[in-house]
């Protein structure tokens, strides 16, 4: 990283800055884009951050909370109003074009640098420059050791990396070492206190529409059995990650929900049992097929991975089956 570091640096100096993340965003991507925005934008000559669907709940409860709201806005200020020149987007959280929704082609259209934690995807072709960091299990961890290797970040900032953490790591369910260090260094500079305010702040009552849609996901669900694994698909209108989330509490080993509102949308979750087991990443062996067969993009984690396209998600729910199949067989 510190090799990479002075290109962003350079790349930021002297240009407007627009910090973006990929839709609905999430504790981790709300995290990252809060702190490249102060810390990057310090070097620039202004910093936005434009979202281009606003932020889950759980993201809306932190940043309220910690009283930086107003710091999020909508995409309108860009699909109304002309960009200053020299212009650089910077993208965090995000591997693949389409999880840019109605601000895809405004980024495309202007230079751009990425700072992830996902598989590369279609974006890193087209960047300026690029900060990937797949091994890595947050993007808020990235944004932190920029941080510290420009100064360091407030008490405030600290602790909103920290909610970022915890929610991508399932409260450092997934660890090692590297998660670990930078925790420890946070708590360090928070206390025992500010911990327990980041659990607090990740901890949202799952609302009707939610527990519908996980019951709905659940009574709808197929079951296969592959090589010993229980492999679940299943369809909702919306909330694709929680009733994935759900589904693997039930029992299944990897789980594929789809949905379709303006796009089709497959999410697809595997326990960490049946990813050090197998050798199998959704991201890299099992997302891109069913891209393929959305006729869209797509990318993610090991154990964590979505696509979006425009063809019916139901009958892409049976090729996501078959490659696992032909994955376990080898």
């Amino acid at each position: 990283m510190k090799r990479q570091l002075p290109r962003l640096l350079w790349l930021t100096r002297s240009r407007h800055i627009v910090v973006t993340t990929h839709k609905n965003a999430d504790p981790d991507a709300a995290a990252s884009t809060y702190i490249v925005h102060r810390v990057l934008g310090e070097l620039a000559s202004s910093s936005w951050i434009i979202l281009p669907e606003g932020l889950n709940e759980v993201a809306k409860k932190i940043v309220a909370e910690l009283g930086v709201s107003d710091a999020y806005m909508g995409p309108e200020i860009l699909l109304k109003n002309s960009l200053p020149p020299r212009t650089l987007f910077i993208i965090v959280d995000t591997s693949s074009s389409t999880q840019l929704g109605s601000l895809r082609d405004v980024v495309l259209d202007k230079p751009y640098i990425v700072i992830d934690h996902h598989r590369p995807g279609d974006l890193v072709r087209g960047a300026y420059a690029s900060l990937i960091c797949p091994w890595i299990r947050s993007v808020s961890e990235i944004v932190y050791m920029i941080g510290e290797e420009l100064g360091g970040l407030d008490d405030k900032e600290a602790l909103l990396a920290l909610t970022g953490i915890l929610y991508d790591t399932r409260r450092l369910m997934y660890i090692d070492d590297h998660v670990f260090d930078i925790v420890k260094s946070i708590v360090k500079q928070i206390g025992a206190e500010g911990y327990r305010k980041a659990v607090e702040l990740l901890s949202v009552e799952m609302d009707f529409s939610e527990k519908v849609a996980r019951l709905k996901a659940a009574q709808r669900m197929r079951i296969t059995r592959i090589a010993g694994y229980i492999i679940a698909t299943t369809h909702v209108s919306a909330f694709e990650a929680s009733a994935a989330r759900g589904i693997l509490d039930l029992g299944a080993d990897v789980v594929f929900v789809a949905s379709r509102n303006k796009v089709s949308r497959i999410v697809a979750r595997a326990k960490p049992s049946f990813i050090r087991e197998t050798g199998v990443s959704l991201g890299r062996d099992v997302m891109p097929r069913i891209a393929e067969c959305l006729e869209g993009g797509g990318g993610g984690h090991d154990a964590a991975a979505a696509a979006e396209g425009k063809r019916s998600p139901l009958r892409c729910l049976g090729v996501a089956v078959r490659v696992l199949r032909e994955l376990l067989a080898r």
